[in-house]
């Protein structure tokens, strides 16, 4: 897989190909067994003091598509690739991987499942420890796991991500024609979590 996505990005993107000729640059296949003749892959380059993470689609004939910070181009592949979703499982699992994909990196940000999965702060002030309080307290009510539903011919799938110091509840529409979109919704701000780098 590095010497496939070396080989199809040394023309378009030299930085990318220096960070996957390092040693320590890890690559990730990521499982997308409905993503028919597409492979899903998560570059980590563990570069002090700033590791970069990207992620990228690659088809069968090696064509990389770029999916960081672009959802409009996760939509793409899966229309590309006919994507079928038979279940609300199936489902929830596009919508976990185009969230975690066309992420951008720039803020620090993860799907959680439930207020356990929030990193708060190991040191807080008075007032953090408060609205930490707060929110553990509110959350449980309203925070879960990723759910679909079935919509017309398609799905819309809920889930909750951390991003910087806000919670944001997403609404992940799956089209019949395979087309992926999403709309973000701020229902928190202000979580005292650790600061973005």
């Amino acid at each position: 897989m590095r010497a496939r996505l070396i080989d199809a990005l040394r023309d378009t993107s030299p930085s990318q190909v220096r960070l996957l000729e390092r040693r320590e640059t890890t690559i990730t296949p990521v499982s997308t067994p409905w993503l028919d003749g597409w492979q899903v892959v998560d570059v980590l380059a563990r570069i002090v003091p700033h590791p970069v993470r990207f992620v990228v689609a690659i088809s069968a004939d090696d064509e990389v598509v770029h999916l960081t910070g672009e959802p409009a181009e996760f939509s793409s592949v899966t229309q590309q690739a006919k994507l079928d979703v038979s279940s609300a499982k199936v489902a929830v699992e596009v919508a976990e991987v185009y969230l975690d994909s066309t992420q951008d990196f720039a803020k620090a940000s993860y799907r959680i499942d439930s207020v356990d999965d929030i990193q708060w702060l190991k040191t807080t002030t008075a007032a953090q420890a408060k609205k930490q309080a707060e929110l553990e307290r509110e959350l449980p009510k309203v925070v879960e796991p990723a759910k679909a539903k079935a919509s017309g011919d398609g799905w819309v799938v809920t889930a909750w991500m951390v991003y910087d110091r806000q919670l944001d509840k997403h609404t992940v529409t799956i089209g019949p024609d395979g087309a992926v979109s999403d709309e973000v919704e701020h229902a928190y701000e202000g979580l005292p979590v650790p600061e973005s780098i």
